[in-house]
């Protein structure tokens, strides 16, 4: 019943209402971007991310500004961005958390960057997506200023992944999910298949155990002190 869900998953995000939190994706490129904001805003969704690796245009602004005013008390995190302008255009137009990310050596510099700027000007937490492949990489990411990182990479093939499921000498892999729409045929290859990991109940434990064992080494209670450390000199990453 509710009790064992209450002591089985006490770290749960909930709404005031006790309900899990639920997240819904929106592009600002859509046609029918704002009457998805609508259906899904009566659906009861709490939370909205704006995909905006196109960009940060004026379409982002418009639709970030207009989601706000109506619906003031639903939270939007916008990005990707890749630069302090984008983020405080973002910030300007009134978002409640900014997604930073990227590829390459430069993906650390933009981190640190945006997240010391965009939480010195307003407050607001920064979220990294730098295709975190363990969680080694995804603890850096909070060392350089991200409140949370993405994990997708770490949960592809969980159970709970779309994706179907082969075996190859004796070992269980799962097909990794295409992009959506994409109509070429799923081939079985190195690149095209990751080995079966389990169901997130398992994963998700075991990362955040990695992060506990992480402040432990370093000698730090939590996330924020890290990010004070880092502030002032006294916690430095070195490139290897």
């Amino acid at each position: 019943g509710d009790v064992r869900r209450e002591f089985e998953h006490s770290g749960a995000t909930k709404d005031a209402n006790r309900s899990l939190v639920v997240a819904a994706a929106v592009g600002d490129n859509e046609e029918d971007a704002w009457s998805r904001v609508e259906a899904l805003v009566e659906a009861g969704t709490d939370l909205f991310f704006l995909d905006t690796s196109d960009g940060v245009l004026p379409d982002s602004i418009h639709l970030v500004k207009r989601l706000k005013d109506t619906h003031e008390d639903i939270d939007v995190i916008a990005g990707r961005v890749h630069s302090i302008r984008q983020a405080k255009m973002l910030c300007d137009a009134g978002v409640d958390g900014v997604c930073v990310g990227g590829a390459g050596a430069a993906t650390a510099t933009a981190l640190y960057k945006v997240a010391s700027f965009v939480k010195t000007t307003y407050a607001l937490p920064v979220m990294a997506d730098c295709a975190s492949a363990d969680i080694g990489q995804a603890f850096k990411a909070m060392c350089l200023g991200a409140s949370t990182v993405v994990v997708d990479p770490m949960l592809n093939g969980t159970e709970e992944a779309p994706g179907d499921h082969t075996y190859l000498d004796g070992v269980r892999l799962k097909l990794r999910h295409g992009p959506p729409g994409a109509d070429c045929p799923r081939v079985l290859s190195s690149a095209g298949v990751i080995v079966n990991q389990g169901s997130a109940k398992h994963v998700v434990p075991r990362l955040v155990q990695g992060v506990v064992l992480g402040l432990r080494e370093l000698g730090i209670r939590s996330l924020a002190d890290i990010h004070g450390h880092i502030g002032d000199g006294s916690l430095r990453l070195e490139r290897r």
